[in-house]
């Protein structure tokens, strides 16, 4: 059961209901009300029934907070614990990899312990060969340890450094998270809010965070507070038109980064092209949240790939289940699905055709949709075990 509402507590009544008449159904629901979220005992399993509880706007929060750790990349997704990330990334210009086919990037030795997962190149999204080349203007999904990402950017020809001075406009539920969520981690924090009662709000509970009454699609007031100095400027207003226009003329006035919150999913295959660098939508953050407790077998993790028709997804290698025991090449995965990394104990493996899965490994995947089902089933527990 999903309950997804706008009223939280319809949201948690029907978990209730569902809990009573059944105890098998996995419960979840959407909580926006930030005192609920105070008092996580009240919204556990035992008190309502409910699995999993989702805040969009938390959720969102902590995408945007990843961004920021890599300014330059499209998306980021953790697995295990963060010790493994899958990274999007726009190949704006020429580098040493561009024009390569992926067979021969081994020999690149920057590209080591990286794997090309998937390729987006003009709408539609590539599961990648050996003989399949990246080009300038392709969305590229590679997976890596998370210490070797810089190596990775460098070899893309791209300069990683986390955002040290952030400028947040709006100072909505996502914003307020945000902020709370990296203020002790940047050099220089500050949050723009039309709304003076919300300014003063924010200023009683946010200690490290400079709080400024005004609109960031004010150019004056951005050139006043020398904007074109910060390293992101992230819009996460209520209004989709307002956080794109704030982006586009902080772009103008020279920010490097910029990413924007929207809810209209309609936006998303345009906003990339008129110069929005990073775009993150609460709920592509939401599904996301709910994968994991709806997608069959044993998957510790998934996520979708922006508006894609794929998921990243960690399974858990059971030892009564299709798959331990064999190697890649044996096993013969679905066409338009690639196995990324494999977790063993703490060790990280990028594998080849020649990798064995053991039992109790963690196997990070990349597949379409149309090839979930298949891979629930083979990494799922063989009926004969019963």
């Amino acid at each position: 059961l999903i309950a997804v509402t706008t009223n939280d507590e319809v949201n948690m009544i029907a978990c209730l209901i569902a809990s009573i008449q059944s105890k098998v159904v996995t419960k979840i629901a959407r909580i926006r009300n930030l005192e609920y979220l105070e008092v996580p005992q009240m919204l556990d399993k035992q008190h309502l029934g409910v699995d999993l509880h989702i805040n969009p706007e938390l959720e969102a929060a902590e995408s945007i907070a990843r961004i920021l750790e890599v300014p330059a990349a499209h998306q980021i997704i953790e697995f295990a614990e963060g010790r493994v990330k899958l990274v999007g990334l726009h190949i704006a210009r020429e580098s040493s990899i561009t024009g390569v086919e992926l067979q021969y990037l081994s020999a690149l030795q920057p590209t080591r312990g990286i794997l090309i997962a998937a390729i987006q190149r003009k709408g539609e999204l590539l599961i990648p060969h050996g003989y399949d080349k990246i080009e300038v203007g392709d969305l590229v999904w590679f997976i890596c340890q998370s210490e070797d990402v810089n190596n990775a950017l460098q070899a893309f020809g791209v300069t990683a450094h986390s955002a040290r001075k952030v400028l947040i406009y709006g100072g909505s539920k996502v914003g307020y998270f945000l902020a709370r969520r990296i203020e002790n981690e940047v050099s220089v924090l500050k949050l723009v809010e039309p709304d003076s009662a919300r300014c003063e709000q924010l200023s009683q509970e946010l200690s490290r965070t400079l709080i400024l009454n005004g609109e960031a699609t004010d150019q004056r007031l951005l050139e006043e507070e020398d904007v074109g100095d910060m390293d992101v400027l992230v819009a996460v207003t209520d209004d989709d038109e307002d956080n794109v226009l704030a982006a586009l003329l902080a772009k103008r006035i020279g920010v490097p980064r910029v990413v924007t919150l929207i809810k209209k999913s309609g936006y998303l295959p345009v906003l990339q092209a008129i110069g929005v660098d990073n775009v993150v939508s609460t709920r592509i953050a939401a599904v996301n949240k709910i994968l994991q407790f709806i997608r069959k077998g044993a998957v510790l993790s998934a996520t979708t790939l922006g508006e894609t028709d794929a998921e990243a997804i960690e399974f858990e290698a059971l030892a009564t289940s299709d798959v331990v025991g064999k190697t890649l090449a044996e096993l013969k995965f679905p066409k338009e699905s690639i196995v990324g990394a494999i977790l063993r104990n703490d060790e990280v493996i990028i594998p080849g055709g020649a990798t064995r899965i053991m039992e109790k490994d963690r196997v990070i995947m990349l597949a379409r949709k149309s090839s979930l089902t298949r891979l629930e089933r083979m990494f799922s527990v063989k009926l004969e075990y019963f």
